[in-house]
């Protein structure tokens, strides 16, 4: 028994040396020294005492348990003693020691037992201090983790703005070599064209001399045309005489049908009605005087006036067996007017429009017999009566000297021949003076 107060007494060093371990003031100083180690360091400690004391109270409980089991034996001991007092006939003196003894034991249990139960409740007030630290711990390394995480979502998004400044970085990189290869290109196409340019400059001078002569060759071209002008207005003013002459000298009314042709152009016009008061007095313009168009006009008047007017005979080879105008009737014998001209001809011999126009009427017209008219436009009709048969219809459109007919002798007739007629505006005209006429112009146009 005094064997084991010495145990008892290191027992307790180390539990107080532990205790002062785990006093705050320690804490602050274990904390202190952990600062610069970081907090897991700090951590990893406080694990560690905190098993250190778990061992030291299963130490303590083993010591408590051996102590029971001690003082069990003794009191089995005690019990032996009682039992064989009687019988071992101990002395008084022995027994009064062994009970001091007892009574020493249990006083030294007692308060073995006392420290021993100080002993757990420290252990318990620093087990409960540790593990209150240890939750702080817990949740400092809760927030300490999830501030780690925010930090590494926040380097997560810095090394992604990062990359994509890498690769704005290398974007640009290589838009710089783009311009760089399009400036080099810019340089080599500036010097193309700078050669263009002294090419184009060169092309230009040699333009202007082209141009130069150009101009003198315009000028040049301008009296040509002038002259040329002069001519044709001559030429012009030549043939547009030649057919009014041919036309007057046989009797025919050429300023009314040259009118009339000038009118029958086909080319429209019109604008609005602004009426101006009639100028007086004013002679007629000269052709030398007149526009081009005018000329032109004015030519393309008298070629259609010459399309137009039956100058030609309606039978290649004829003779005239009744003139136009007063006469002796062939069958009653008075005196009456013959509006056209009576031409025989051998049998069968054909019948031809004298112009280019439109059938009017093909077929029997009471004394005409069998009879064509052809409407030539500008009011000029034609008619070709006492036919033998027809070869065109009413409707047609016919051209100069195409076959219309065969000579007759139908209607009011005494024998075969042509009744040749033509009409301006349904009167009748001596078809003897427009034959006249177109012979003249024919002969006048082959000289």
């Amino acid at each position: 028994m005094n064997e084991r107060a010495p145990a008892n007494a290191d027992d307790e060093k180390r539990l107080h040396m532990a205790e002062n371990r785990a006093e705050p003031e320690g804490a602050e100083k274990i904390t202190g020294s952990a600062r610069p180690c970081g907090r897991w360091t700090r951590f990893r400690k406080w694990t560690f005492l905190a098993a250190v004391c778990s061992f030291c109270v299963g130490v303590l409980l083993a010591g408590a348990n051996g102590l029971r089991t001690e003082y069990r034996s003794l009191q089995l001991e005690l019990e032996n003693v009682a039992a064989y007092r009687s019988e071992a006939e101990l002395t008084k003196l022995q027994a009064k020691a062994l009970e001091h003894a007892i009574a020493e034991l249990r006083v030294t249990f007692n308060e073995e037992h006392k420290r021993q139960l100080d002993t757990i409740a420290r252990l318990n007030r620093l087990y409960d201090t540790l593990r209150s630290e240890l939750g702080f711990q817990e949740a400092r390394l809760i927030e300490v983790t999830a501030a780690k995480s925010v930090a590494d979502l926040h380097q997560d998004r810095l090394n992604e703005e990062l990359r994509e400044r890498d690769d704005r970085i290398a974007l640009l990189i290589e838009q710089k070599a783009q311009k760089i290869d399009e400036l080099r290109h810019l340089g080599i196409t500036l010097a193309s064209v700078s050669a263009e340019r002294d090419s184009a400059l060169a092309v230009g001078e040699r333009l202007e001399r082209e141009l130069l002569a150009l101009e003198i060759r315009l000028r040049e071209t301008e009296t040509q045309r002038q002259q040329a002008e002069v001519a044709f207005r001559e030429w012009v003013e030549n043939q547009i005489e030649t057919i009014e002459t041919a036309l007057w000298r046989n009797g025919v009314d050429a300023d009314r049908l040259m009118d009339r042709a000038l009118n029958d152009s086909g080319l429209g016009q019109g604008g609005p009605l602004m009426l101006e008061e009639p100028e007086s007095n004013l002679p007629e313009l000269p052709i030398d005087a007149l526009p081009l168009d005018d000329i032109v006009g004015r030519l393309q008047a008298a070629q259609r006036l010459v399309l137009a007017a039956p100058l030609l005979p309606p039978i290649a080879a004829y003779q005239v067996t009744s003139a136009y105008g007063d006469r002796r009737d062939p069958l009653t014998g008075r005196r009456a007017f013959h509006p056209g001209l009576d031409v025989a001809a051998p049998r069968g011999s054909e019948v031809v429009a004298t112009a280019s126009g439109k059938v009017l009427r093909a077929g029997r017209v009471g004394a005409y017999g069998i009879m064509v008219e052809i409407d030539h436009g500008m009011g000029i009709t034609t008619h070709y009566a006492h036919l033998k048969e027809l070869r065109v219809k009413a409707g047609e459109e016919v051209t100069f000297h195409q076959t219309i007919g065969v000579i007759g002798n139908t209607g009011r007739s005494t024998g075969r021949h042509l009744h040749y007629e033509i009409r301006l505006d349904k009167k009748p005209l001596n078809p003897a003076s427009f034959i006249d006429a177109g012979r003249e112009l024919a002969a006048s146009f082959r000289s």
